[in-house]
């Protein structure tokens, strides 16, 4: 499964974004780089535009437990809050999304950038930035409030493509191969730039194209531009390979599902795969808290084992110490009489062939006895 949008990908969305116009933004989620706006139709029906940075966004019919929002939701709130969306749009054949809202005083437009490292950026009707999730404040495009939203800008733009314009992006590139000129200086990606080569019936590895070979790649990007959407969800296995508008000459073979709706089937895998995310995740961590009581356990245990081992034995000298009691006794008696008269050493020299002390540790002041 691929991990981003590609334009083309991002052309056939926004047409089925349609279905979101003049609805009311009611409240804005946040979790790290995923943002929620949840909308609501004019027919009272409730959808989310998701937006997971800097890779997708799609609608959907339900909203994960998003939890408390960061900060620049709670900011973006206050601007849009009760706004209706009135247009939708794909800036040129960049992966931006601009969508277009009215609060009852003003116009805004909230720019969403799907390229690394993705951003979102609230505008006024003229383009001045008002905030934005990530700023930017050198290089060619600075981001920040006060000044004007800057477009990224290609040379040529997929969709509005001349057979001229054509020739001149694979004439005038400086890329190794005609696939890499359609997939960079066009902006296809390279799953729909390869697809291209394989309608037309051209070699991907080549650098220049002949006049026949150009004709048959626009006839190509003329029949990709204005397919109808017609999703495939396409198999490896029982797992998913990928999710595509239309059919794919490159998966010839593979197992597929059809959808009427790219949107659809895109938010629901992704869905999916965010809810096996949180699964492994959960489980991840219950497998650290396992390992975590199964090492304390076995610590407990081996504690446990070592007391009753010791409780048996002092049992056993308690035991002895009861049954030799007199004799013990009158050791002790003999030994403090000894005491008074003797030193340690005095006394460790008398005693050293005693049959039941062993030991005499004077530093200590203790006398080691054995008993049988």
């Amino acid at each position: 499964m691929r991990e981003e949008l590609s334009s083309l990908d991002l052309h056939f969305l926004i047409k089925e974004f349609e279905s979101i116009l003049h609805s009311k933004i009611y409240q804005v989620f946040q979790i790290d780089n995923t943002l929620v706006f949840q909308l609501y139709l004019p027919n009272k029906e409730k959808k989310y535009l998701t937006v997971i940075l800097p890779n997708f966004i799609f609608l959907s019919e339900e909203k994960e437990g998003m939890g408390e929002s960061g900060n620049f939701a709670l900011s973006l709130r206050k601007h849009i809050n009760n706004s209706r969306i009135r247009k939708i749009k794909q800036k040129e054949f960049e992966r931006i999304v601009e969508i277009e809202l009215e609060t009852k005083e003003k116009s805004l437009k909230l720019i969403v950038e799907l390229f690394r490292p993705g951003n979102i950026i609230l505008c006024d009707d003229t383009y001045k930035i008002i905030m934005a999730k990530e700023y930017k404040g050198f290089g060619s495009r600075v981001i920040r409030p006060g000044i004007i939203y800057d477009y990224p800008k290609k040379e040529f733009n997929f969709l509005e493509l001349k057979e001229i314009d054509l020739v001149n992006a694979i004439e005038n590139s400086d890329k190794t191969s005609v696939v890499i000129t359609l997939a960079v200086d066009l902006g296809l990606g390279g799953l729909y730039a390869e697809e291209i080569c394989e309608i037309a019936k051209v070699d991907k590895k080549k650098a220049s194209l002949d006049k026949s070979e150009i004709k048959r790649m626009y006839s190509a990007i003329e029949s990709i531009k204005n397919r109808k959407i017609d999703a495939h969800i396409y198999y490896e296995k029982e797992n998913s390979l990928d999710i595509t508008p239309f059919e794919l000459a490159k998966y010839k073979g593979k197992k597929f599902e059809i959808s009427d709706s790219f949107n659809l089937s895109l938010s629901l895998h992704l869905m999916h795969l965010s809810k096996q995310e949180k699964k492994k995740q959960h489980l991840s961590k219950y497998e650290h808290e396992k390992v975590k009581l199964e090492k304390i356990i076995k610590n407990q245990e081996t504690q446990i084992a070592g007391m009753l081992a010791s409780s048996i034995e002092n049992q056993k000298k308690g035991e002895l110490i009861y049954e030799k009691y007199s004799m013990l006794n009158n050791i002790m008696h003999e030994l403090k009489k000894a005491r008074e008269k003797y030193s340690w050493k005095e006394m460790k020299e008398k005693l050293k062939d005693h049959k039941l002390i062993k030991e005499i540790i004077e530093k200590d002041k203790k006398i080691i006895l054995e008993l049988e």
